[in-house]
């Protein structure tokens, strides 16, 4: 999750931004398998990094967004959310 964090002003930075989204594209796989494997407190950290991220990727214009994928990754993202909502943590 820190990564995560280290991921979101890239996406603002124009040297950065293309490389920080094809990262961010590789997360939904991680978290359909691990999403029920996590805590109530490691799930609800990684929602709040990933509504960050979705953030960022909104505050994109609509060039940026199509240069990078940034639109497909937000859905992605968005997806990840609800699979992490929908799992029932590990006690």
């Amino acid at each position: 999750m820190d990564k995560l964090e280290q991921i979101r002003p890239m996406i603002g930075n124009a040297n950065y931004r293309w490389h920080a989204v094809q990262v961010l594209e590789e997360l939904e796989p991680f978290v359909t398998l691990r999403a029920g494997s996590m805590s109530n407190g490691e799930q609800i950290a990684l929602v709040y990094q990933m509504r960050a991220l979705v953030r960022q990727l909104q505050l994109l214009t609509d060039e940026a967004r199509t240069e990078t994928g940034g639109a497909a990754v937000e859905a992605k993202l968005e997806r990840s959310i609800k699979a992490i909502l929908s799992a029932n943590p590990v006690v």
